[in-house]
Formats: structure tokens, sequence, C-alpha cells
């Protein structure tokens, strides 16, 4: 397996090498829509219209959000558990203000 850093530089120049010596290869493939955040946005928002409590195109809507790290999504779980809500009043139900701190 080989990583590369910046693939429009090297990809041609891996692909020429691994010609050479008959090594099998695949050419890196481009992002795709999907793999943007507008097209992840899209494509969950399209499995929530489908079926509202799919709890991870919830968790993904979630961690879209700008700001939404590791710490802030373990921080709003740890509140939802000691308050008892269940993961889909985080997105449906009226909370209150004071449900969670100010981030």
């Amino acid at each position: 397996m080989v990583l590369l850093s910046n693939v429009r530089t090297l990809a041609s120049d891996l692909a020429d090498a691994f010609a050479e010596f008959s090594v099998p290869s695949e050419p890196p493939r481009e992002q795709g829509f999907k793999d943007t955040t507008e097209g992840r946005a899209l494509l969950t928002t399209l499995r929530l219209v489908g079926r509202t409590d799919d709890l991870v195109a919830l968790r993904t809507l979630l961690a879209l959000r700008k700001g939404m790290g590791v710490k802030t999504a373990d921080s709003i779980a740890e509140t939802a558990i000691e308050k008892d809500y269940r993961y889909e009043s985080l997105f449906y139900a009226s909370l209150s203000e004071r449900s969670f701190g100010k981030r």
C-alpha cells in the first residue's frame, strides 16, 4: 500500500514506475461528491427524510457541524445520558436552553 501526500504530483510518476516493473496498481480516486462535506450533508438529510430515527445519520449530521470535535460530541453524549435524553430528542424535541452548556 502506498499513501500519497500529494496525489496530483506523485500519481503519474508512481503509475509509470509500477508499470515498468509490472506491479499491478490502481490510480487514486478523485474525491467524489459523496465524500465532500456538502455531499455527506445531502445524503444524511435524504436518509433522515426516509427514516427519522436513523441514529447513524443523526450522528453524521452532528459531526458535520463546524467546531464539532470528539470532545464536544462526547460532552453532548454525556449530558444526554446524565439527563436521560434519547438521542433523537437532541434533534427533534424542544429542550431547555439550560440542558447543555454554552458550547
